[in-house]
């Protein structure tokens, strides 16, 4: 359990190493960012089979957005903005509020996602 814990922490680290400026301009994800992503959906529902409870999951979510805010924008992944802090954040409540298998909610993230690359930034997709 622990190891599931750390992945999940090193997940939102990770995630978080270019997480999120609030930015002027709307940031569209590459693949990239979307399969990293999806990535971390699927540990964040590993987390929860291992007994994380979602507010514990969420707070240290926010933490780690929150410290990010000081890094340069370039040096963030995937929440470059408040849409992109908001899809992650919805697809984490997923993760907690409607619990499916962990390859679950990594295909419906990476799916999701894939039509914020095609349809760009602000575009409202949802999981």
């Amino acid at each position: 359990m622990k190891e599931i814990r750390h992945a999940a922490v090193v997940a939102v680290v990770a995630a978080a190493a270019t997480l999120m400026p609030f930015a002027v301009h709307a940031h569209a994800p590459s693949m990239q960012e979307c399969a990293e992503g999806s990535d971390f959906i699927r540990n964040a529902a590993l987390a929860r089979d291992e007994g994380m409870p979602e507010r514990q999951f969420v707070a240290q979510f926010q933490a780690d957005v929150q410290a990010l805010q000081r890094l340069p924008a370039e040096l963030r992944w995937f929440v470059q903005d408040k849409d992109d802090e908001a899809f992650l954040l919805a697809a984490v409540q997923d993760v907690f509020q409607k619990p499916k298998p962990a390859a679950v909610h990594h295909a419906q993230f990476a799916v999701a996602c894939a039509r914020r690359v095609d349809e760009g930034p602000g575009n409202g997709v949802r999981i």
